[in-house]
């Protein structure tokens, strides 16, 4: 048993598009606990956007939003969605049959 924690970086900056530059930064941290086969994992994201009001990240595109407001620069920043996971792992290395 054991604990381990990670982060990472990234960073985008362009028009995606739109002809207005968007910013987005994502900085997830994951702490991971280690038990006999299991790997159990909570991670929370903090997330930066700046863009035009009316542009907003959507599975890693920008899209339009339908407002009024569109084209005035708008930033955001906090915590994301809490994202969990585990896994389990069936068969050792010494077990494989092949």
């Amino acid at each position: 048993m054991y604990w381990k924690t990670t982060s990472a970086f990234t960073f985008e900056s362009g028009d995606f598009g739109t002809g207005i530059t968007t910013t987005t930064a994502y900085i997830p941290f994951t702490l991971h606990r280690y038990v006999d086969r299991w790997d159990l994992s909570v991670a929370v994201p903090f997330l930066y956007q700046k863009s035009p009001r009316g542009i907003a990240a959507s599975a890693g595109r920008a899209v339009h939003l339908r407002t009024s407001a569109f084209g005035r620069q708008a930033s955001g920043s906090g915590a994301g969605d809490l994202l969990m996971g585990g896994r389990y792992e069936w068969l050792t290395h010494g077990q494989w049959p092949l």
